[in-house]
């Protein structure tokens, strides 16, 4: 520490004998970080004053000399004098706090009779008394390193002053008789109440102020808030790093989009904040503005004021079980409503300024503030401090976070709850620390929800019955439960309340969402109207608009302040004919905004290292809110450099064609609109103009002039297509080229083979699909199919099987009537209805989703047999395959729903011969058909197609007659050993031992002795299968009868007969004597 206090002491002389000095620590920056650190990681010897001591010594011996002013002589001479030490290391550790504040007195009084008796002039002496002390605490301050020691200094001070604080606090509350204390917690509690009750009818939009019945009932409709803790003990910024990157997560989810590792879904690990902060005890809760952090502040208030004062009303306020039930009285102080100059005061003084707002008489809230130290001595207060971001000044955050911690450490057992914005939060020069938790709130979850709509309908319909107020009840959790849009919309209590009043307003939730957000937008601008002046929507929405293009043409969600007013006076430049954006300037407009309608926030600070200040942030309080204002422009002409002599359709052509790469969980990384316009041109197509709708989608389905259209084609297809299932009203003939456009793009690789949607191309048909449009989806991509050859048509194919299927179910399970439905399809005239007919069986056996067959296998042969139509002939075989592969029902997974037997394997060889060899997948669905049955009749068949000239299938015959058992078999199978195929050898000589023929045996010897292990593996596996069941685990490698299997090139140890002996549960010398006995077989060796 030598550097360190040497610095200090330097500097403070210095300033003492010349009234100024050099910066503190100029150039010593490095070197003291590292002597910092250095001490952190050892154990000191000495004490931190034992070590200032020995510093006072060093400097006093260094710094005397001859010829030196009287001035300096004399503050040596102190630096030796061991009371003037102490009072030095009570101020350094201490002197930056109230408590501090003695050991500064008597430093000046030493120093001043010192100096006096050395004749220092007047100017000096004044400096010493007015100044000095200010001085050198804010050089201190200036520099981080020492500024952030001598902050934790005062930190260790104050948790060893614990006990004597308390003393003090009940002193100076004992002043004060038990009935004086009475009447004024009375008072207080009841004005506090008034204050912070959680009832708030300011925030009920204009039309409203109705719903002010029953303050019971209003206070019912708080929503229980939870939030997700982050640890940030001692992981530096990586913990809020996280916060940050789940908030933009969070936003782009609700707007539909999803970044890559994201899924849409919210659930995560949710705790009550009560408990929480029971847990905790020191909580910084971080949210979205609207998100409910002020709201979750005065519930807390008011269910402290309200548990002792009135029982009745605490025991109907929502989730009070969740807080700690502790006898706390509330003290919330929000930070908006202090100066600067109270912010920078210590913890009692800004209390007094507190209590001085509470409308109390001076004797009144003199004795509550005694009252207050006394109880928080004790930690029976709860404290509670609201919008830490709303103080601008980062050096004023730094000092109140600082008295906030050393809050914290006077007084231990009291709880603190700090309450922030998230945005910036992470990026401010200081931030709470010393054990303080961090926690987000969390969103709100259908269970919320569904909670919320009982409370608001027992608020706003207390007149009904209580049987319609049940059914309106369930109407209003069906609307907000009715699309995903909506339930991504209804996040936080004020969007969910919103979407309440806009069913209030309209008799029910708009189905169009164009609709949906104009009458949300229209609801938010009427907001907070008692205490605000009105804001019209005329003045409002051009600005609102503009400011929306921009923020999708850079592809941000956040922008700084002094760029929004930039803007704002350029939109009043290029558009001087809006008269109505002229009434406010864009600084009043802004604050105006903001209180009266929310919809555009001040959602934190952009804190840049280069500058000391932040810079306040505004954003639109849900993305989707930008995005439909930006589509809004463009349809109002109402965005920066707007060139007037295009039309919209040129205007939207060059936006569509902006690309980038998707990012999607489960998802192959492809290209696509980006996403600040995917869903602002869908909005914007969805509220055309009639006559604009066909140019308009045109323009996002074409390349436009200098694009690649390789890389544009299929993301211009598929946000075209995205438009057209929202149902603009378009022309047959363009909704007919985006849908065709749409099925060209099908690629050969990804598309139509999830079980869920996860192509850009497989979502896109999935929404058209759920639209009018879903018919004319179905001919363009059954077409599609018919048209590509072979080996690439099942991509269209699967797609519609996927989206004409069986999600139409509401079950998601396969009925009878599904399954008379499709049968009716297969046998009409209509090829289209006849192969996706096919197809959507195909999916729904994919998805294990049939039960009962009937007729269905049956019909499918027919559809096999139609000549010539092998489009057809693949679809059939195709849900075929499934049927084979799938099983009679979810309970039997044993029995197959349908397997070839009898009059079926006529049918089916009658098939394979009129089907050519292009055909080559039909043909081999089909021989396999024949491959699987278990009826003798398949014989003869099997052996007509042993010389397929296709090796799979030979491969599968192979196989199946030697399943089968009959010898006839063996001369037929004899003349391929001839072959050079090692796989048709290996298959043959294992259809023969099958059939008890040993001609095999010489092959399978080869194989067993193969240099290729796999050859070797698959030897042993095929040999095992005509064994017993013991015979066949102690073959397999982990003892369990299935692969890997062993190698007959690795010795059989006495350790692995050990562990296969207690695995079987037999003898070691049992299990040596079964391996000894097929060792000859399967040529094993012994270690």
């Amino acid at each position: 520490m030598e550097l360190i206090l040497s610095t200090i002491l330097n500097y403070f002389l210095g300033l003492a004998v010349n009234l100024r000095s050099d910066a503190i620590a100029s150039g010593l920056g490095k070197e003291l970080q590292e002597q910092f650190k250095r001490h952190q990681d050892s154990i000191s010897k000495r004490s931190l004053r034992e070590d200032l001591n020995a510093a006072c010594v060093k400097l006093a011996r260094d710094q005397y000399s001859h010829g030196m002013t009287p001035q300096k002589e004399a503050l040596l001479n102190l630096l030796n004098d061991g009371p003037f030490q102490m009072d030095l290391y009570e101020w350094l550790v201490a002197g930056d706090i109230v408590e501090g504040e003695a050991a500064k007195i008597r430093l000046r009084t030493t120093m001043g009779q010192s100096l006096t008796e050395t004749h220092a002039t007047a100017e000096q002496i004044e400096f010493l008394e007015t100044r000095f002390f200010e001085t050198l605490d804010k050089a201190v301050f200036a520099n981080p390193v020492l500024a952030h020691w001598r902050h934790q200094l005062s930190l260790d001070y104050l948790r060893g002053q614990v006990a004597t604080l308390r003393e003090y606090a009940a002193q100076a509350a004992g002043q004060f008789t038990p009935e004086q204390q009475k009447v004024a917690l009375d008072l207080y509690c009841d004005k506090e109440l008034a204050r912070w009750d959680i009832i708030d009818l300011n925030n009920l939009p204009e039309g409203d102020s109705h719903l002010a019945t029953q303050k019971l009932l209003l206070r019912q409709l708080y929503m229980p808030l939870f939030i997700e803790v982050e640890s940030t003990q001692h992981d530096g910024d990586a913990p809020l790093d996280k916060l940050e990157e789940k908030r933009d997560a969070r936003r782009h989810r609700e707007a539909g989009r999803l970044l890559g590792g994201e899924s849409d879904s919210t659930n995560t690990d949710r705790s009550p904040v009560g408990t929480r902060l029971g847990l905790s005890h020191r909580l910084v809760v971080l949210g979205e503005p609207g998100g409910g952090k002020t709201t979750l502040l005065r519930w807390m208030a008011t269910a402290y004021l309200l548990r002792d004062k009135d029982r009745e009303a605490f025991n109907q306020l929502p989730d009070t079980d969740t807080l700690p039930e502790q006898p706390w009285i509330p003290v919330l102080i929000r930070c908006r409503d202090l100066g600067e100059a109270d912010l920078c005061r210590c913890f009692k003084d800004f209390l007094t300024q507190h209590l001085n707002k509470t409308e109390l008489q001076p004797n009144e809230a003199r004795i509550m503030g005694s009252i207050i130290l006394d109880r928080i001595a004790q930690g029976k207060v709860l404290l509670a401090v609201d919008g830490l971001d709303e103080i601008a000044s980062p050096r004023v955050r730094m000092l109140f976070c600082q008295e906030l911690e050393r809050t914290a450490a006077r007084y231990p057992e009291t709880p603190i709850i700090v309450t922030s914005r998230i945005v910036g939060y992470r990026n401010m020069p200081y931030r709470m620390g010393a054990g303080f938790e961090h926690g987000v709130i969390a969103d709100l979850d259908r269970e919320d929800k569904d909670l919320f709509a009982q409370r608001w309908v027992q608020v706003t319909e207390q007149h009904l019955p209580a049987n319609e107020q049940e059914q309106r009840i369930q109407e209003l959790r069906e609307a907000l439960h009715s699309s995903t849009r909506i339930e991504r919309l209804t996040g936080n209590p004020m969007l969910l309340t919103t979407l309440a009043l806009v069913k209030r307003k309209v008799g029910k939730l708009p189905t169009r969402r164009t609709k949906l957000y104009a009458e949300a937008v229209s609801v938010l601008l009427n907001w907070n109207p008692r205490f605000y002046d009105t804001i019209d929507e005329k003045e409002a929405i051009p600005q609102l608009e503009y400011l929306a293009f921009e923020m999708c043409r850079r592809g941000v969600q956040r922008m700084e302040h002094d760029e929004v007013l930039d803007l704002l006076d350029k939109l009043r430049a290029e558009y001087p004919n809006i008269r109505p954006i002229r009434q406010r300037t864009p600084e009043a407009f802004l604050k105006l905004l903001e209180e009266r309608s929310s919809i555009l926030i001040m959602s934190g600070a952009i804190w840049h290292k280069e500058t000391p200040q932040g810079q306040s942030a505004w954003e639109f309080r849900h993305l989707t809110f930008q995005e439909y204002l930006a589509a809004r422009a463009l349809l109002d002409g109402r965005y920066p450099d707007r060139d007037k002599s295009k039309s919209l359709a040129e205007q939207v052509g060059p936006l569509a064609g902006q690309l980038e790469k998707s990012q999607d969980l489960f998802q192959d990384e492809e290209e696509k609109v980006v996403d600040a316009w995917h869903e602002a041109m869908r909005l914007l197509v969805a509220d055309c103009q009639d006559d604009n709708v066909d140019e308009v989608l045109c323009a996002i389905l074409e390349p436009i002039a200098g694009e690649d259209p390789a890389r544009s084609a299929r993301p211009r297809a598929v946000l075209a297509a995205l438009c057209l299932a929202d149902e603009p009203n378009v022309s047959e003939k363009v909704a007919q080229q985006v849908l065709k456009k749409l099925a060209t793009t099908v690629n050969n690789t990804n598309d139509g083979f999830h079980l869920q949607p996860s192509t850009l191309v497989e979502k896109a048909a999935l929404e058209v699909g759920r639209s009018s449009w879903s018919e004319q989806l179905k001919e363009v991509l059954i077409e599609e199919y018919c048209r590509r050859p072979e080996d690439t048509r099942i991509n269209p194919g699967n797609l519609w099987g996927s989206v004409g299927g069986v999600w139409k179910e509401p079950s998601g399970a396969v009925s009878q009537q599904w399954i008379a439905d499709r049968m009716v399809r297969l046998k009409s005239t209509n090829r289209t209805e006849i192969i996706s007919a096919a197809l959507e069986i195909v999916d729904a056996v994919d998805q294990n989703n049939i039960e009962i067959v009937g007729e269905l296998s049956d019909t499918l042969l027919g559809l096999l047999e139609r000549q010539n139509d092998f489009p057809a002939n693949y679809a059939a075989a195709l849900a075929l395959e499934g049927l084979c592969e799938g099983y009679l029902s979810r309970q039997d997974k044993t029995t197959p729903i349908w397997i070839a037997r009898g009059n079926d394997l006529y049918r089916l060889d009658r098939a394979l011969n009129a089907i050519p060899k292009s055909e080559g997948f039909t043909r081999f669905l089909l021989i396999d058909f024949l491959c699987q049955s278990d009826d003798p009749d398949v014989f003869p068949l099997l052996l007509a197609r042993l010389n397929d000239s296709n090796t799979g299938n030979q491969l599968n015959v192979i196989k199946a007659l030697g399943r089968l058992g009959d010898k006839q078999a063996v001369a037929a199978l004899i003349p391929l050993f001839e072959q050079s195929n090692d796989n048709i050898r290996f298959y043959t000589a294992i259809a023969l031992i099958n059939l008890g023929d040993d001609r095999g045996r010489s092959i399978i010897n080869k194989f067993l002795d193969h240099d290729d292990p796999d050859k070797r593996e698959n030897a042993v596996e095929a040999l095992a299968q005509i064994r017993d069941k013991t015979e066949q685990e102690l073959l397999s490698l982990n003892i369990d009868g299935l692969a890997p299997w062993i190698d007959p090139r690795e010795p059989i140890t006495d350790a692995h007969i050990e562990d296969a002996a207690k695995r079987i549960g037999k003898s070691p010398q049992e299990v040596r004597e079964i391996y000894e006995s097929v060792a000859e077989d399967f040529h094993l060796k012994f270690g």
